[in-house]
């Protein structure tokens, strides 16, 4: 008489493999996943600081000097009143000052980045632009 075997399944072994690298993928993608929400917020700021930069240079062409207050450039006030993960700050300067800056400040920790860490323009009136961040950025907006 033929034994016929009638059980189907998976042992224990094959389980026990498809979870581990199940769980390898999950340590391998989670980390990246990480890394790209942050990317996408720290996105923000270029956007934002160019916006600041060119009515600021726009002010300068038509007046001769720098805006004193924040108020005095025509652009969206959303922009100076913050974004949805970015404080922005007017270094506002008196008339005729040489240098104004506008900074930008996390609201929050994201990943490296915590709230003490910064990215700044500054304009002077000669209409040249230096941008600084801190080096936690770099790895987020290398050419800023």
């Amino acid at each position: 008489m033929a034994r016929i075997d009638k059980s189907k399944g998976f042992t224990l072994i094959e389980l026990m493999v498809v979870i581990v690298i199940i769980g390898i993928l999950a340590a391998i993608a989670i980390p990246k996943f990480m890394d790209a929400t942050v990317k996408s917020k720290v996105a923000e700021i270029p956007t934002v600081i160019m916006t600041y930069e060119h009515a600021q240079l726009a002010y300068l062409s038509e007046k001769s000097y720098l805006a004193g207050t924040k108020d005095s450039l025509i652009m969206d006030t959303s922009v100076y009143n913050g974004g949805k993960w970015f404080t922005y700050a007017y270094g506002g300067a008196a008339t005729n000052a040489a240098s104004v800056t506008f900074t930008a400040t996390p609201k929050g920790t994201m990943g490296p980045i915590g709230t003490s860490n910064t990215c700044n323009t500054v304009v002077t009136t000669a209409g040249a632009i230096t941008h600084n961040k801190d080096a936690l950025y770099n790895r987020y907006i290398p050419n800023y």
